[in-house]
């Protein structure tokens, strides 16, 4: 199937990878995809990783289970869009974009400089233990500082809020080009007269 003029593709479905193969979308710029858990999901790609070059923008909603074969397919598609610049991903894929061991589905993505992390819920360290370790790593490997934007939860309780002088806080800081903060409640800074 041929798409000359398809800027923007978004899918909400099981396995995109089949429909991917077969398109050719020569002006594709944006992705976003939606899983859809009632599919067995692909193992490969078999397009050329050129096919998708133009993509500089990916988004992966919330993934309605939590399971292997999400995290898989994820890796995947960081794989297939290689060449992208910005990437909005929900907080849940964070131990694929950062595991603990090995690479991760970050590392595919040569050409990265920005990426939101969507869905934080204060109140767990996990989101940014796991944020501090991948950016530390890119760090050690001389990869380039990204610019990180971490988005709240909708439903998320502003009563918790965020204490960004935090030794946890500082060090991811210290890690990226920027940070912004975007319905996180942070809490107010003390500051005493010297």
């Amino acid at each position: 199937m041929h798409f000359p003029s398809l800027r923007r593709l978004t899918l909400s479905m099981g396995d995109p990878i089949p429909f991917l193969e077969a398109i050719i979308a020569p002006k594709l710029a944006s992705f976003s995809f939606t899983p859809d858990d009632k599919e067995s999901i692909s193992e490969t790609f078999t397009g050329t990783r050129m096919k998708f070059i133009n993509v500089s923008h990916l988004a992966l909603s919330d993934m309605r289970e939590v399971n292997e074969e999400n995290f898989r397919l994820f890796e995947l598609l960081c794989q297939v869009f290689s060449g992208i610049r910005h990437a909005d991903i929900h907080v849940a894929y964070l131990p694929t974009l950062f595991p603990n061991h090995g690479p991760g589905a970050i590392d595919h993505c040569t050409r990265i400089e920005s990426l939101d992390i969507q869905g934080i819920v204060l109140g767990s360290f996990q989101p940014f233990q796991d944020l501090v370790y991948g950016f530390e790593k890119r760090m050690r490997l001389g990869q380039r500082k990204l610019h990180l934007k971490l988005t709240g939860d909708r439903f998320m309780d502003k009563v918790v809020t965020l204490n960004t002088s935090d030794a946890l806080f500082q060090r991811l800081q210290e890690c990226c080009a920027s940070v912004v903060l975007d319905g996180i409640p942070v809490s107010p800074q003390l500051y005493l007269p010297t």
